[in-house]
């Protein structure tokens, strides 16, 4: 019972954390947010697997997909260009890979994945703010 109000608790401040975080960020740092989110979430997912947790697994990769669906639709496809055109199939693929991931309880299938987002992450805090609005995200 303890257990469980501790529980309750952190779910708690980690729900008012992420919403202090929010509130005040910009397009560049909300798009830099959602990017970690992808990384952790895949995480979860294969610590989810690794442990045999296959119900939570199914409720991280739920929730990476909205995730990854958000950011494709956070594009500005006029103003982002080929740019835009780029990220939004990466992300595309990325939910395929996730589908097929997801089917087949394949930790490479998400380690690919995590690949493709760490490099997006990457490039996305090299680049300044205005830039970023620049390519339409």
């Amino acid at each position: 019972m303890m257990n469980s109000g501790r529980q309750n608790a952190l779910r708690a401040y980690g729900a008012v954390g992420a919403h202090s975080q929010t509130v005040n960020a910009d397009p560049h740092r909300l798009t830099l947010l959602l990017l970690n989110n992808v990384l952790e979430r895949i995480a979860a997912i294969k610590g989810h697997l690794q442990r045999g947790e296959i119900a939570e697994k199914c409720v991280q990769v739920d929730k990476l997909s909205l995730v990854i669906t958000e950011l494709a639709d956070t594009l500005n496809m006029e103003k982002g260009g080929e740019v835009a055109q780029m990220l939004k199939r990466t992300y595309e693929v990325s939910l395929m890979q996730l589908t097929q991931a997801h089917a087949g309880n394949a930790p490479e299938g998400f380690e690919q994945i995590a690949v493709t987002f760490r490099e997006l992450k990457g490039a996305w805090e090299a680049i300044a703010p205005q830039q970023a609005m620049a390519v339409g995200q």
